[in-house]
């Protein structure tokens, strides 16, 4: 992403609102990071609603049930660079009580140096919200 191009706040702003990522500028050469995540249903959205209800204060959303939505719904990511310059390969481990793989606590605390955490935040809330039901 080109985040000094003219109109990129308004770009990103839209993303966030409708998952279209056609209008956020790209730097010349590069392609953008895709973050595949997972709808979040059944025990894993019962748990994750409880951990929101245990852990929300004046309506806002806990970093701790953001991570660990961001934790159960990441399922791939697509051209992030790691140090070498490689992709990164997410790691992820079985959930016995979830009965599937989530995102690897290693893997977790490596993405949560990403914009000093706000990349998990966003990853996070994004999953948060499309667990709700349309009226549709």
């Amino acid at each position: 992403m080109d985040n000094k191009a003219e109109g990129f706040q308004e770009a990103w702003d839209e993303y966030l609102k409708t998952g279209d990522s056609s209008k956020v500028p790209v730097r010349p050469g590069q392609e953008p990071t895709r973050w595949r995540l997972r709808h979040i249903r059944g025990k894993a959205k019962r748990l994750l609603q409880d951990v929101i209800r245990k852990t929300m204060i004046d309506e806002v959303i806990s970093p701790t049930a953001a991570y660990l939505a961001c934790q159960v719904a990441l399922v791939s990511i697509e051209n992030l660079p790691d140090a070498q310059g490689k992709d990164y390969e997410l790691e992820t481990t079985f959930d016995k009580d979830l009965k599937f793989n989530i995102v690897s606590e290693d893997s977790m605390q490596i993405l949560d140096t990403i914009d000093e955490g706000n990349l998990i935040n966003q990853l996070g809330i994004r999953a948060i919200i499309s667990m709700n039901t349309s009226p549709l």
